[in-house]
């Protein structure tokens, strides 16, 4: 059965095709939303389902454009399927595109996207269950698939239950995205035999589940016969993973057999428990384990114009904030926009334990440091032995022990659009700050030194009077002068008592003894604070 052609012997084009309003498509064997089976050449194009669909086969293979491929030359381009409620469930494979290629000498597939509920219930090895495609038996040389995604849907901004066609006779609900017995992938079920397939500029943010195989949150099993070698590069796989196989249960891939080439690849893992990226190999593997999301934010090359979203309770006029390849077909317009459609979870901001911190040395080597919340005056506090690379003056942030991972992210706060970290901390923490720590309130804290360029790559406000940043810091916002070192405050109390206004640079420390006079007068403006040389008095 199919929603344009049950059985296509010959070779098939199918060009600007949209289905809209409703579909049904149920067939007992391979069942497609446009094709069912399919026996000589199909090429697709500019076309696809943008509605509401159920497609189902009770006894073989669905998927969401073509139910079932083999021997011939496959080729989509520029084709969504789509829909609040769509979903395709199979006896046997289930793919959102394509449910399963049994051969396929050539197989093109490009700026495709796919958001729908996917199930296969089959339990026979070599079975898959996908978010582009269920299964792929054997691909011939120069197959290739590009600039194409799987759109997760969430709940309230979380991966739980979803229920599609309520209050109909038809309602179902959903444990995770992607569902299957055997191999479950949020692009890819399973792959047999690659022979040299391509997979460049792809992603999924679906939640996958497998009862029984492998579960990974780009595929479930790659080159499952060990045959052929594959290449997979500036990809990506964000969602969360489960099943009952601890041992094939990856963040990117589920079972990982024979010869894989990672190039940029990423696997996102703050919605799983573990961050093995293969199951059955534990570690990176080639990939890239990611905890923060500034790896894969969009940058102006990719960024989402255009986004369809399905959880409006959370994600209502949300953009799509990672990056995407994939445009909107549309073969009247020379312009193209990069357009997603699906949901994607919301990420709480994370709470740092944690202070933005002014230092300065002192001519007896200790070194005083000034933080709102904590110690509001200069004190001589850290360890000597700390190395400030010759600053006398200068920024760090203390973090709680317990969150070290996470000062990687605060310091990108302090970062202008496409700025590194103010002082590179990455793979550094063991290395480098396990003797930089301090007790503070009966707590302990490691701090990070800002490099001498780090006032460089502040991004101030516009303001009348001053260059000030903003930093979020336990939930108060704090202002930070670029140009005048220590004038750290809330921002409500600045250049209140409790909160004086302090010009702290180089230039005004090396000369403070002559400039004494003229910083009380002119530029503290207030008699009532006087400077001392530890800078802790009023």
């Amino acid at each position: 059965a199919g929603g344009l052609v049950g059985y296509a012997k010959i070779g098939t084009t199918v060009d600007n095709v949209h289905f809209v309003g409703k579909l049904q498509v149920q067939g007992w064997e391979c069942t497609g939303g446009f094709i069912g089976q399919t026996d000589n050449n199909v090429d697709v194009s500019e076309s696809g389902i943008e509605c509401d669909a159920t497609i189902i086969s009770k006894n073989d293979d669905a998927g969401g454009l073509i139910g079932y491929i083999n021997g011939h030359d496959t080729t989509v381009g520029n084709v969504k399927v789509v829909g609040k409620n769509t979903e395709i469930i199979a006896t046997e494979n289930a793919g959102g595109l394509i449910g399963n290629i049994v051969t396929c000498p050539k197989l093109n597939i490009s700026n495709v996207g796919v958001s729908a509920f996917i199930t296969s219930y089959n339990n026979e090895d070599q079975a898959g269950s996908g978010g582009l495609i269920g299964r792929i038996g054997q691909l011939g040389s120069d197959s290739k698939i590009e600039k194409s995604y799987y759109g997760g849907r969430t709940s309230k901004g979380n991966y739980d239950s979803c229920t599609v066609n309520e209050e109909t006779e038809n309602k179902r609900s959903y444990g995770a995205n992607i569902n299957g017995k055997k191999s479950t992938g949020g692009f890819i079920g399973y792959i047999g035999t690659a022979n040299g397939l391509l997979i460049d500029s792809c992603f999924s943010t679906g939640s996958v589940h497998a009862e029984s195989e492998a579960a990974g949150g780009f595929i479930g099993s790659s080159l499952g016969w060990c045959q052929g070698s594959m290449t997979i590069k500036n990809c990506y796989s964000i969602g969360k993973v489960s099943g009952t196989n601890a041992l094939k249960k990856g963040g990117f891939i589920g079972k990982l057999n024979g010869n894989i080439s990672f190039e940029n690849v990423f696997y996102y893992s703050a919605f799983n428990s573990f961050e093995d990226t293969v199951g059955n190999q534990p570690g990176s593997n080639g990939i890239t384990v990611i905890n923060y999301q500034k790896d894969i934010l969009a940058d102006d090359d990719s960024r989402t114009v255009n986004t369809q979203v399905y959880d409006m309770s959370i994600l209502e006029g949300e953009t799509y904030p990672y990056k995407n390849w994939t445009t909107e077909h549309d073969d009247t317009s020379t312009t193209m926009v990069h357009t997603y459609y699906g949901d994607w979870p919301m990420i709480p901001e994370r709470q740092l334990k944690g202070y933005l911190a002014y230092f300065e040395r002192y001519t007896d080597g200790s070194i005083g440091i000034y933080m709102p919340g904590g110690q509001n005056t200069l004190m001589p506090s850290l360890p000597r032995g700390i190395d400030l690379g010759g600053q006398k003056t200068g920024y760090g942030i203390f973090i709680d022990t317990s969150n070290v991972k996470e000062a990687e992210d605060f310091c990108t706060r302090f970062c202008k659009k496409g700025a590194k970290p103010l002082n590179e901390i990455t793979n550094k923490v063991s290395r480098e700050v396990a003797n930089y720590s301090i007790s503070l309130d009966g707590e302990t804290f490691y701090f990070w030194k800002f490099t001498n360029g780090s006032l460089g790559e502040l991004q101030p406000q516009n303001t009348t009077e001053n260059p000030w940043v903003s930093v979020m810091v336990k939930d108060t916002t704090y202002h930070v002068n670029a140009n005048y070192g220590a004038a750290i405050a809330p921002a409500n109390l600045l250049g209140t008592d409790s909160y004086p206004f302090r010009i702290r640079n180089e230039t005004h420390y090396d000369n403070l003894d002559k400039n004494m006079n003229n910083l009380k007068s002119t530029i503290l403006g207030r008699d009532k604070y006087s400077i001392s040389r530890d800078w802790s008095k009023k």
